[in-house]
């Protein structure tokens, strides 16, 4: 049975967009898409999900305390748990039906998405689909259904007799009505994709609140020095990084110097102070000023004193001989604090920089204590501090799409455009058809029905046998789809007959149309072979023939 090339090119676009639109809702993420597909091997999050179980979930711009999330262990592999507290920009997550926390603190870089479609047991169905047994068997029974699809069958072959007359200046049409279909399917898909995109563009603003960072960093060195006999250094004075003996030096001077640097315009002012602060593991502590806060102004600054290692001695014994308790060693920390004030990239800055330098102390010796690991591989010597200040400017606001990210305002700009062309060209064509349907119905005919028609001259066939009266011309194809005989048809003055010839039987229907026009003898004359030979009822084609 024909069917409308518009109804047709129109259902095709549709259902070319809605596969579309499917694979851009559920695309993975391995094909570019925002969903990754999890299935629930273990019992940490029941009773919310179970093993077997398949969770969608969806990448998000953020995420919150309380969603269940699905993240990359560098490990363990891909894991599903509840977002317990976000800080520092990791995540502590944990299972439902777990008493301690996960381990492993991921970022935002590491999450896959947020739980989205649950679906109880699909996993375990999905899990034994995978097997090769079935594998196999799903592969045979798909290649025996696309065989069944293409191998031609007994019924489709062409019905053997002798060709009628026909006329070859409708075989344009049949062209017209497939080359209009797909006129129509572009359209459409043009206005539909049009119509989808246009409905995320339109609903989001054009400018968004993006954060501005303008980094800078907070740079210092320790140094200290002393007096010592030279036949005992080599040189008389002690130098940073050397151990300090008590018994041959007595005074340390000591300094830090502080440095500020940032790749954006700045204008820095503050103060700087130094004093040092010897404790115990026990919680003690004495603290001993050598530098007052001192102003200062510019990119640089200087923090400097004198620490009276005599002084630090009497307070350890003065505690020894008090308490009764003796250690092997005590600490002593260096302790700059720059306080800053400015701006920066013309924005308020003010911050505090407070590095510290640990020594060792026992009843012999000063001398650096060795590196925590907790933090770094950085010299202790000369610490550093980044940091940065942050504003939010307004950008341009972004769609992705399969990872195309088009401004919101190239994405309006896309979407007007395809519908202008997808709704401009439908509403332009559908003039033009209806225009010329007004003038000639028989052009609506011919385009739905394409390769059946056959044009035939009054002279050129002659009825035998019992006429039927169809009520339509649909029921007319119906009878000729039955059969597989083409559809005949002839113009006159004020009408247009159509017939099917079976045999014995002549169905035919006619359509009467005021002053139809009739074609010219130029446009359906016969072949000088065909001239003069009627075709009788039982001439009939194939369609398509």
């Amino acid at each position: 049975m024909a069917r409308s090339p518009w109804r047709t090119g129109l259902w095709t676009a549709l259902l070319v967009v809605a596969m579309g639109a499917f694979w851009l809702t559920f695309a993975p993420t391995v094909a570019g898409g925002r969903s990754a597909y999890v299935i629930v091997a273990g019992a940490s999050m029941e009773p919310t999900l179970r093993r077997g179980d398949l969770v969608i979930a969806r990448s998000a711009e953020s995420y919150q305390v309380g969603d269940i999330v699905t993240y990359q262990h560098p490990t363990v592999g891909p894991v599903i748990h509840r977002i317990l507290e976000a800080d520092n920009g990791t995540y502590t997550l944990q299972g439902d039906a777990n008493d301690w926390t996960d381990s492993y603190h991921p970022a935002p870089g590491e999450i896959l998405g947020k739980a989205w479609i649950h679906l109880p047991r699909v996993g375990s169905l999905l899990t034994w689909l995978r097997l090769p047994p079935v594998m196999g068997l799903l592969a045979l029974v798909i290649s025996f259904l696309v065989v069944s699809m293409v191998w031609p069958s007994r019924d489709s072959a062409p019905a053997k007799g002798p060709p009628g007359r026909v006329d070859t200046w409708l075989s344009g049409w049949a062209e017209s009505a497939s080359s209009l279909q797909f006129i129509v399917f572009l359209l459409g898909l043009m206005a539909l994709l049009g119509f989808l995109l246009a409905l995320p563009a339109w609903s989001r603003p054009l400018s968004r609140a993006a954060d501005r960072v303008y980094p800078y960093a907070h740079s210092g060195a320790f140094q200290y020095s002393g007096r010592v006999p030279s036949e005992v250094f080599g040189d008389s004075v002690l130098r940073t990084g050397q151990p300090t003996y008590l018994k041959l030096t007595r005074r340390l001077s000591l300094a830090f110097d502080y440095s500020f640097t940032s790749d954006s315009p700045s204008s820095i002012t503050g103060t700087t102070s130094l004093a040092v602060e010897v404790s115990d593991i026990n919680g003690w502590t004495r603290r001993l000023v050598l530098q007052e806060p001192q102003p200062f102004e510019g990119a640089t600054a200087r923090a400097s004193g004198i620490l009276n290692l005599g002084v630090i001695s009497g307070y350890l014994e003065a505690l020894e001989e008090r308490t009764g308790v003796t250690r092997p060693y005590y600490t002593v920390s260096v302790q700059p604090v720059v306080q800053v004030e400015g701006v920066v990239a013309g924005l308020p800055l003010t911050t505090t920089f407070e590095p510290e330098l640990k020594f060792m102390i026992d009843d012999l010796q000063l001398q650096l204590a060795p590196q925590d690991p907790a933090l770094g591989e950085g010299d202790p010597l000369a610490p550093r501090k980044d940091a940065a200040v942050e504003t939010t400017v307004p950008a341009p606001n972004r769609l992705t799409i399969l990872g195309v990210s088009p401004t919101v305002r190239a994405a309006r700009w896309i979407s007007g455009v395809l519908l202008l062309l997808g709704v401009g060209g439908l509403g332009l064509l559908t003039w033009i058809y209806l225009r010329s349907v007004r003038r000639d119905p028989l052009v609506a005919i011919q385009l739905k029905y394409g390769a059946q028609l056959v044009a035939m001259r009054p002279q050129a066939f002659e009825i035998g046998g019992a006429t039927v009266d169809v009520a339509s011309l649909d029921d007319l194809a119906r009878v000729a789809e039955k059969h597989g005989r083409l559809i005949h048809w002839v113009a006159k003055e004020a009408a247009y007959d159509f017939f099917v010839p079976t045999g014995e039987t002549l169905y035919a229907f006619r359509l009467a149309v005021p002053e139809a026009p009739v074609p010219t003898v130029e446009a359906i004359a016969p072949t000088s072979e065909q001239a003069g030979k009627p075709v009788s009822t039982d001439d009939h084609r194939e369609p398509g023939a």
